[in-house]
């Protein structure tokens, strides 16, 4: 069985984790020897301990998955070791709170990219 990926998060970032998406991941690694003979090489997302949505593009399944709300787990089915995320936090002028404004925006822009095997 494979390990589980947020333990390699710092503990401020685990715990910023939501019980929902742990639980989530736990399901995943508890399916994911079934999953292999179906999805090798898809991305999956997997919620409530049943696959929400797969393809082949990340963020196709991303969308498919945040359609149905909740806190999915998505991974790349047969590669999930080998698939690195580098998130990076970009707070742009527009996003901060003005003291002529009533809107707000709490959390900034991030980007994602990914690095298949």
């Amino acid at each position: 069985m494979l390990q589980i990926q947020t333990t390699n998060l710092p503990q401020d970032q685990q715990q910023r984790l939501h019980p929902d998406f742990l639980a989530n991941e736990q399901a995943y690694l508890h399916m994911r020897d079934s999953l292999l003979g179906l999805y090798r090489g898809q991305w999956v997302a997997v919620q409530g301990g049943k696959v929400i949505a797969a393809g082949s593009k990340l963020m196709e399944v991303m969308d498919r998955a945040s359609a149905c709300g909740g806190h999915p787990y998505i991974a790349l089915v047969g590669a999930e070791d080998a698939v690195v995320f580098r998130v990076r936090r970009a707070v742009f002028a527009y996003d901060q709170v003005r003291a002529d404004s009533t809107s707000f925006s709490p959390e900034g822009r991030s980007a994602a990219t990914s690095s298949p095997p």
